[in-house]
């Protein structure tokens, strides 16, 4: 997949994914591109295969950073839909990607208790 497949409304990180069900898609694997509607991640190399998945931002109740959560290379960011799936996305930049969800209009929140 190439950057200029991306939407160009959108602003978009690469890290990795943990699917609601568990699977881990590898980083960096994938790319979180972020918009007003909804949030889609898609594997960067074999994107043909596997994904898209897309969060709608409607059903998302939170999102909160985890930092150092998976060591010292990568930090967690939660996403939290409304029935209590949890989307994580692995990313060395969680506070970037927090900001960025918040400047979307995202509900961002520091306090991981909030989204529980």
């Amino acid at each position: 997949m190439s950057e200029d497949s991306l939407d160009e409304d959108s602003d978009f990180f690469i890290g990795g994914l943990i699917l609601p069900w568990g699977t881990s898609v590898g980083r960096p694997g994938i790319w979180m591109d972020i918009t007003e509607e909804r949030l889609v991640f898609r594997h960067r190399f074999i994107g043909r295969f596997v994904g898209p998945w897309i969060v709608e931002r409607e059903r998302i109740a939170s999102v909160y950073p985890e930092r150092g959560a998976l060591g010292n290379h990568f930090s967690r960011v939660k996403i939290i839909e409304n029935g209590g799936t949890v989307w994580t996305f692995w990313t060395k930049r969680p506070n970037d990607v927090a900001d960025t969800l918040q400047e979307w209009g995202y509900p961002v929140t520091t306090d991981a208790g909030a989204s529980a």
